[in-house]
């Protein structure tokens, strides 16, 4: 498929685009004087960039999520170029009681980027939405933009690490209410209080209390903690690799990209029936959906079925991460959709 395309991106990010493969003749940078996202000189910058891109005529446009200066540059975008306009939200909207239960930095954080999604859905013709759930709760809010927009899922680079023995439950990503991790540091207890030989890994680079009080009763018993500032893709990918399964006990969730980290591990997902969970997870193949994220006992089966039918479970996984996630798989998509 013959689409022209440009990236234009800060010069910070610059290196890790052509690392991923871009070319440099593809990508328009810039570097803003000041940190800020409506400053003059920042306007300026991409204005001179976007008018770099109309001398091809008109080319479509595709913004990832809502950074604080995204509608703006798409309403810059419409004048300057003149081609659609595009946005991939991965988040259309939480309630109050969602932001909540993520807790004051990130529900503050979540709060921030609703509103500035609000004001980029002004500037675009369409939105592209990662799972069902996440199209239903768009066209929800958004009513006027119903028939204007798709499905896309996320998509990622495949990461191969070495083969690992599979040993631990883990948890994977940030931690607070929402993102299931009471429930899964109270089966780390119950499963030590039975003297039940399952090992826990904990990988996240936001531990804190009062769940890194909780977690270090258990450390070296029955969990491993790997809980740093800066965590990259390939410790991700080996944790992932070395465990029976990742537990995603969310209480809210639109989209995960550990479900799809997990696929790409031959990992299966112990999910919660929150969410884009259920349609993201085969029971019984990819995974297993708990209905209780507090029923141990209930719990406890799914781990050692996780156990009993590994290798059944990787075969899956793998087929899922090809068909649904992969790079391959879902830029035709995007390319069609957005030429």
């Amino acid at each position: 498929m013959g689409v022209a395309i440009k990236i234009l991106c800060h010069d910070k990010y610059l290196s890790d685009l052509i690392e991923k493969g871009a070319n440099l003749s593809d990508i328009i940078s810039y570097n803003p004087q000041k940190n800020g996202f409506l400053y003059e000189s920042l306007k300026k910058e991409w204005r001179q960039s976007l008018k770099v891109i109309a001398e091809n005529g008109l080319i479509n446009c595709l913004v990832m999520n809502p950074h604080p200066a995204n509608a703006i540059f798409l309403r810059d975008y419409a004048i300057y170029v003149g081609g659609k306009r595009f946005l991939w939200l991965h988040e259309p909207h939480k309630t109050f009681s969602e932001i909540l239960e993520y807790g004051i930095t990130k529900g503050v954080y979540y709060f921030i980027a609703l509103l500035i999604a609000k004001w980029s859905v002004k500037n675009i013709e369409q939105c592209l939405l990662p799972s069902k759930y996440a199209l239903k709760r768009f066209k929800q809010y958004y009513p006027t933009m119903a028939n204007n927009c798709s499905l896309l899922p996320l998509m990622f680079p495949k990461i191969t690490v070495e083969s690992k023995e599979k040993l631990y439950f883990s948890f994977i990503g940030h931690v607070n209410k929402g993102k299931g991790i009471e429930p899964f540091l109270g089966l780390v207890e119950y499963c030590w209080k039975q003297n039940l030989k399952f090992q826990f890994q904990i990988i996240s680079s936001t531990l804190c209390e009062p769940f890194l009080s909780r977690a270090k009763q258990f450390e070296r018993l029955n969990l491993k903690i790997i809980n740093k500032e800066a965590i990259s893709d390939i410790e991700i990918a080996e944790g992932i690799a070395s465990s029976f399964a990742t537990l995603c006990l969310y209480t809210t969730v639109t989209q995960s990209a550990v479900v799809a980290n997990s696929m790409m591990q031959g990992t299966p997902i112990i999910a919660s029936n929150a969410g884009s969970l259920p349609e993201s997870i085969i029971n019984g193949k990819t995974g297993y959906i708990t209905e209780d994220i507090y029923d141990y006992t209930n719990n406890v089966k799914l781990l050692e079925l996780c156990i009993l039918n590994k290798d059944a479970h990787q075969k899956y996984c793998f087929e899922e991460f090809e068909k649904n996630y992969s790079i391959d798989r879902i830029k035709p998509y995007l390319l069609q959709i957005i030429s």
